[in-house]
């Protein structure tokens, strides 16, 4: 994402949530960031947040991809 500049990706989709909190993509792309840079306690809350979203954007992609991905990466984590 941005050519490997994690800071520069995690700012753009915090400024993406700070403009539309239900952006589950958004979510899930930050929390990977989050994942790269080793903060997995705040990569876990944001992968919450995608599971536990009540009016995504969104709600075919939430459904299709959006919460499965968040779901995987909170396993894939777990232990971290």
């Amino acid at each position: 994402m941005f050519g490997g500049d994690v800071p520069r990706a995690e700012g753009y989709l915090r400024k993406a949530l700070s403009l539309d909190p239900h952006f589950t993509r958004a979510r899930v792309e930050l929390a990977r960031c989050l994942i790269e840079e080793g903060k997995y306690d705040e990569a876990r809350e944001q992968l919450k947040g995608v599971i536990d979203e009540r009016q995504p954007s969104y709600i075919a992609d939430w459904v299709m991809r959006h919460r499965p991905t968040a779901e995987r990466l909170l396993a894939e984590i777990r232990s971290k």
